[in-house]
């Protein structure tokens, strides 16, 4: 058992583990000024818009704990605001949306929303780029894709998958046509955005991928469930049981969307599967919201307070073994 940080004077250290601390390297120090070796993990695997942000709260917050616990306080607001526009946008009501809020919340590991990570950020852009693409808006979606490209690896995946399936709702003769351009070309910003991060870092270290050659330095033993249960660590084969049952959620979730966000739930459920671990898996899945929404739809006992209850006692017990014991749940 660990000291508890709270009863030792240290509050904002209850937000902080693994990935953060990566964070607030480069909040103090940047990016390396050189390039890693082969097996050398290093800032480079973290996509720069969250600290740019940190950065820039900086200003009036000075410390990396004050700027985060700032940050997530704001994010938390336009998160909740980016769910009722984009509910709004696809004909659902504010109990829907409220609803969805409150799921989202209480679902097992979902504790790092309010952690110094970049999940917050990410789910955030997402809502608020589904919605601009519902209402067209050319700039808003362009700029979106930049920043939510910047913010994570899965960035340019979900921009892509958003893309294609505004495509498929489109007659391939009607493509070219100036409205429905108007409407796809806004995602060349998802590129864009990796792109100028691979030029920073280019102008960093002299190669521009780096950052994606620097994310092979975090072993993926255990990517797929079952593998899991190769090791004696009982906190793997759980986290192995808990991503067999997502994906097993995610997939009924795809099934009962059919063609509807079918591009968006699906590459998103699988591939981190290929590229991560079952520790993260948790992550990758609670930032995959069209899952949650079609459930939500499908199955009125996730609105009942009771079993949303059992789900936040799930969400606490998880987040009070990753503070007081944590070695392994969720990086």
């Amino acid at each position: 058992m660990r000291p508890d940080p709270i009863n030792q004077g240290l509050f904002f250290n209850v937000f902080m583990e693994n990935d953060s601390y990566w964070y607030k390297h480069i909040f103090d120090h940047g990016y390396p000024l050189k390039v890693p070796g082969y097996w050398e993990q290093s800032s480079f695997a973290f996509f720069p818009l969250y600290p740019i942000l940190l950065k820039g709260l900086a200003w009036i917050f000075s410390s990396f704990a004050h700027s985060a616990f700032a940050l997530s306080l704001c994010l938390s607001f336009l998160w909740v605001k980016g769910i009722f526009k984009y509910m709004d946008s696809m004909g659902k009501s504010a109990s829907d949306a409220f609803w969805l809020v409150a799921l989202l919340q209480c679902i097992p590991f979902h504790y790092f929303f309010h952690m110094f990570y970049s999940e917050l950020l990410f789910s955030t852009l997402l809502f608020w780029l589904m919605y601009s693409i519902q209402k067209a808006r050319f700039m808003a979606v362009f700029s979106l894709c930049i920043l939510i490209a910047a913010s994570r690896p899965t960035g340019l995946l979900f921009a892509f998958t958003l893309f294609l399936t505004l495509l498929i709702q489109i007659h391939p003769s009607q493509w070219f046509t100036k409205p429905n351009l108007k409407r796809l070309l806004p995602f060349i910003g998802a590129p864009m955005g990796i792109g100028l991060y691979a030029t920073y870092c280019y102008a960093r270290v002299g190669r521009a991928f780096v950052f994606r050659e620097n994310m092979s330095a975090w072993q993926r033993d255990y990517c797929w469930p079952w593998e899991s249960f190769e090791t004696s660590r009982i906190e793997l084969q759980y986290l192995g049981i808990y991503a067999a049952i997502l994906l097993l959620i995610g997939l009924y979730a795809a099934y009962l969307n059919k063609g509807k966000n079918l591009f968006i739930i699906l590459p998103n459920l699988i591939l981190p599967l290929c590229t991560g671990t079952v520790t993260s898996y948790p992550r990758y899945v609670s930032v995959n919201h069209p899952i949650f929404e079609k459930l939500l739809a499908k199955f009125r006992f996730l609105r009942n307070p009771w079993f949303l209850a059992l789900l936040f006692l799930g969400n606490l017990a998880t987040f009070a073994y990753w503070v007081l014991v944590h070695d392994v749940l969720s990086y």
